[in-house]
């Protein structure tokens, strides 16, 4: 993982500090406490009766989580008010590349002479913040139920 700060900049005539973290899953899923951390939840997983139990199973998910994360990252970019601490950018890229042939290789699968192109997933999220403090005006519809009415209507007995 890696944080950097950024040239500031300004948004919505606000100066704001620019800061940018990338996650790299695939390093990530090659680190001991990565590994542990999946060998204990997959136990869990499977004590709950959502997995097989056996280790050579356990070991082979592990290696197919492996060769999903190789490839993939996140980048955060936030931009935050100098003279509030407010955020007001908020930018997120998750990029997975996908090699079906690592994968059916994890799986203990043989491709053959088949060639399966890599596929490149991205997903992107932009938010931008402003009005921060603004008086909100909130009322509620005139139908409404309140809260309390709506549980002591479900503890009610039923009459019928």
């Amino acid at each position: 993982m890696s944080v950097a700060r950024l040239d500031d900049a300004m948004v919505d005539d606000v100066p704001v500090a620019v800061f940018e973290m990338t996650l790299d899953f695939g390093a990530l899923a090659e680190t001991e406490a990565f590994q542990e951390f999946m060998a204990d939840y997959m136990r869990l997983f499977a004590f709950a009766g959502g997995a097989p139990s056996g280790a050579p199973e356990m070991d082979a998910m592990q290696s197919v989580t492996m060769a999903m994360l190789k490839g993939t990252t996140m980048t955060y970019t936030q931009a935050i008010g100098l003279e509030d601490a407010l955020t007001y950018v908020v930018d997120m890229r998750y990029t997975a590349e996908v090699d079906p042939a690592a994968i059916s290789e994890a799986m203990g699968e043989t491709p053959g002479n088949i060639e399966v192109a890599s596929v490149t997933q991205a997903v992107t999220m932009s938010l931008t913040l402003g009005d921060h403090n603004a008086p909100l005006a909130i009322a509620a519809p005139v139908d409404a139920v309140s809260l309390i009415d709506l549980i002591s209507g479900m503890m009610r007995p039923r009459t019928d």
